[in-house]
């Protein structure tokens, strides 16, 4: 079941239930760009730019798998080195006039590690649990 993040009330109560990000990772992350080109060629945008990022956690001392799907993505970074380790140990999350802005805030081992977004629509579920 999907849930719609709104308000900072919203966010609040999502950071409670998956404790801020601690010891949690980015499994995947799928992007839309919103662009596409026909059969003469031509390349169009449409303006969605969506995204829906795979988290895997250790909430509460459980599993947890969820997907949060963004909106209207205006801002994306990812600033990494592939072979760090990834875990998140916390993120901030806020709900501003202009839009959702969501950033990682510290890693376990990577160093100048970042992840961030900005966006208008947010919304997220849990997963099943992998066999």
């Amino acid at each position: 079941m999907w849930h719609e993040i709104k308000s900072q009330e919203d966010i609040d109560v999502f950071m409670k239930n998956i404790v801020s990000f601690h010891d949690c990772c980015i499994r995947e992350i799928r992007y839309i760009s919103g662009m596409s080109a026909d059969k003469e060629g031509a390349i169009s945008m449409d303006g969605s730019h969506s995204m829906s990022i795979y988290f895997d956690t250790q909430a509460s001392s459980d599993f947890i798998r969820f997907e949060m799907e963004l909106g209207t993505v205006s801002k994306f970074s990812i600033n990494i080195n592939p072979t760090d380790w990834l875990e998140i140990y916390d993120a901030t999350f806020l709900k501003k006039e202009d839009g959702f802005y969501w950033h990682s805030d510290t890693y376990g081992e990577a160093q100048d590690a970042d992840y961030m977004f900005h966006c208008q629509t947010v919304r997220w579920r849990t997963l099943p649990h992998p066999k």
